[in-house]
Parts: C-alpha cells; sequence; structure tokens
C-alpha cells in the first residue's frame, strides 16, 4: 500500500505542480510576453491584451470575483479591470525580479498573474501566444 500511495504521489507531483517536474526559472519566452504586455498596456492595445486574456478571466477585488466571459466583454470592461493601479503596477515591474511558481508568473506583487499554455507543439522556446493572463486583482 505504501507503494502505491508513493507512486501516486509522485504522479500527482509530477504532473499537478508542473514545477516539480521542471525547472520554475523565468525564461526568455517568459520576459517576452511581459514586455509585450508593458507595451501593450502603454500604448492600451485593448485587443493584443484581450487575445491573451484566459477566459473566463478571473478579476478579484475586495473579497469578491467578477469573471469576464468573452473577449468582447474584456474589451468592453477594460477601464474596470485594467484599472490605473493595475496598469501602474504592470509598468513599474523590473523584468529582473519577476516571480514564477507553479501557479505561473506574478506580475506587480500579484495584480496579473499568468501561465504559459501548453504549446501546441513541442519544439523549443514557447512564443508569446502560448502566455494568458488569467487572473487580475485590482
Amino acid at each position: 500500500m505504501k507503494f502505491v500511495t508513493s507512486v501516486v504521489a509522485v504522479i500527482f507531483a509530477t504532473c499537478a505542480i508542473p514545477c516539480l517536474a521542471e525547472d520554475c526559472s523565468v525564461t526568455q519566452g517568459d520576459l517576452k510576453f511581459v514586455e509585450q504586455l508593458q507595451a501593450a498596456v502603454s500604448a492600451r492595445d485593448t485587443a493584443w491584451i484581450a487575445r491573451h486574456v484566459a477566459l473566463p478571466l478571473r478579476v478579484n477585488q475586495k473579497g469578491s470575483v467578477h469573471w469576464v466571459k468573452s473577449e468582447s466583454d474584456f474589451k468592453a470592461e477594460y477601464d474596470r479591470i485594467f484599472t490605473d493601479k493595475v496598469k501602474a503596477k504592470i509598468a513599474a515591474q523590473p523584468l529582473d525580479t519577476l516571480f514564477k511558481n507553479y501557479v505561473g508568473i506574478m506580475i506587480g506583487h500579484g495584480a496579473v498573474w499568468i501561465y504559459r499554455a501548453p504549446p501546441a507543439t513541442l519544439d523549443g522556446e514557447p512564443g508569446v501566444d502560448d502566455y494568458l493572463i488569467f487572473a487580475v486583482n485590482r
């Protein structure tokens, strides 16, 4: 029984928590995506940002959760989601101090969370289209 429990624990750890199965270091792809996100926020490129949002997007504020269900809803609610405070935290995030763990990449002390979606192919470094914003904490 102990053997079965150990095998199940190892399978869970390597599948459910990717950083135990691979290095959680910040990659060049991570840096590139964050740079492009910073540029898109600065330019107010809501179309680019909307294409990089995992839907439904979780938006948290003061203990309540709001779910943005579509790209068109995201664009319509952009100013409510990406408040001045959130945009300032994204802009101020130094690339050399990005935090990354099994959940994803944290920007602005948790203002925005990003994950790398599984690539369609396993042929190397992910492209920027493999990254998605999955949570915003206003």
